[in-house]
């Protein structure tokens, strides 16, 4: 193997585990969320604690691999795009970080929605802007999304019935 792929594989395989890291500090901090959450009043079609830890650890990966993509894209006419796709990729990352505290650590269900909505907004830029540099990110991304906006109504669902 080449310096070169074997430094493309190290990039891409940093690139998955920056946002597992982050998700699994992120988990840890809020350790006690899935049974302070089995307490909690939830809305119709809340699914089972076990899916939560799964859906997160692939939405993780998807997102650490859009990232990779992104980071990887070379085209000088993407640069501006590119930028923009990274900025976004960190502030949303350090909103996903901080929700989970939010929400089960400090029972702040009505600031943790404000926070999910930014976290949205910030997904749906950066799948934008993730598309500007390629197909490929911004497809990674919509799962991710599309799970923001369920977890949308979960909160909101708590956030009501406190």
């Amino acid at each position: 193997m080449n310096e070169r792929k074997r430094g493309t594989k190290a990039a891409a395989a940093i690139a998955v585990a920056i946002p597992l890291a982050a998700g699994g500090l992120s988990a840890l901090i809020s350790s006690d969320a899935m049974r302070q959450y089995a307490s909690m009043p939830k809305p119709p079609l809340s699914p089972p604690p076990w899916v939560f830890p799964l859906a997160w650890t692939i939405l993780y990966a998807l997102m650490g691999a859009a990232s990779f993509l992104i980071y990887a894209s070379s085209e000088e006419k993407k640069e501006g795009a590119r930028k923009k796709a990274l900025a976004l990729y960190a502030l949303q990352l350090f909103l996903n970080f901080i929700w989970s505290p939010l929400f089960f650590n400090g029972g702040m269900a009505r600031l943790s929605l404000a926070v999910l909505i930014l976290l949205w907004m910030s997904v749906a830029a950066l799948i934008f802007f993730a598309g500007k540099t390629g197909k490929a990110p911004a497809a990674l991304l919509i799962p991710y999304l599309a799970w923001l906006t369920f977890a949308g109504y979960l909160n909101a669902a708590v956030a009501i019935a406190q």
